[in-house]
């Protein structure tokens, strides 16, 4: 909660998003400030999404956001493999399971 409070009391004035759809893409597309990267740089990954799970709970849309950046940024461009092994995911597909899936979407890693 105090992680919560902090982020709130350094954005306490900052403008309400706007509805508007252009201006809506165009902000999930912003760069996070260095003060936003720094706070929500933490080592600890249960702390990490216990705070975005309770500030979802919390309807702060501005924190939610900022730590589904953050954990974009952490695993864009990594291998299945890695982003299961970040996001301590368990495979529990079989070897048929991820040949199929991986001939699917074989469209995902074309060059074009």
């Amino acid at each position: 909660l105090q992680k919560i409070i902090s982020w709130l009391e350094h954005h306490w004035d900052d403008p309400a998003d706007d509805e508007d759809f252009e201006d809506e893409k165009e902000r999930r597309e912003e760069e996070l400030s260095h003060w936003d990267k720094e706070f929500i740089d933490i080592s600890d990954q249960s702390l990490l999404f216990d705070v975005i799970a309770a500030a979802d709970f919390m309807h702060i849309t501005g924190l939610v956001e900022v730590g589904a950046k953050h954990i974009c940024s952490t695993i864009k461009g990594k291998s299945c493999q890695e982003v299961r092994q970040i996001l301590k995911i368990t495979n529990d597909l079989t070897p048929e399971e991820e040949e199929t899936i991986q001939k699917e979407n074989e469209w995902i890693d074309a060059k074009d």
